[in-house]
């Protein structure tokens, strides 16, 4: 898996490369059941991932993946699924699968996770202040492109 995770993130370059790998995943075959749920670059779920991914400087393919990963990823995988559930207006279920995980229970237990984080961790708390920020500026955006 390890060698996988390796490579993939060697050929990652942009999100179509992104998306082109996922499609292959079975994370997708489960949200392509979902009519609800859309896999392009505007879905809130993915924005965030994205945003994540830029604060801790890694691919954006690992907060999907089901490896444990170092520290580092938990906790980015963490922020993104409790700011997932904070912004993206999606359910638990929804948001789990697009971590690839099977229980939406995981979602809350990582919002709660990343709140506790927050409050004693500086750099966690500035990582969440800038993708908070972030967030919040392409909700923005997105709204504009609506009202154009």
């Amino acid at each position: 898996m390890e060698v996988e995770i390796v490579e993939l993130k060697k050929r990652m370059n942009s999100l179509e490369d992104i998306q082109r790998i996922l499609v292959n995943r079975s994370v997708l075959a489960k949200l392509d059941q979902r009519k609800d749920f859309e896999i392009d670059p505007s879905n809130p779920i993915f924005v965030i991932q994205k945003i994540v991914a830029k604060a801790y400087d890694i691919n954006v393919f690992l907060l999907a993946t089901k490896a444990y990963g170092n520290k580092t990823l938990r906790q980015a995988r963490k922020m993104a699924m409790g700011l997932c559930a904070e912004h993206s207006g999606e359910t638990h279920e929804t948001i789990s699968i697009a971590f690839g995980r099977s229980k939406p229970s995981t979602v809350s237990h990582a919002f709660k996770n990343m709140m506790a984080l927050k409050e004693k961790d500086s750099e966690f708390r500035s990582k969440y202040e800038f993708c908070e920020e972030e967030i919040l500026k392409e909700k923005l955006h997105h709204h504009n492109k609506k009202t154009d």
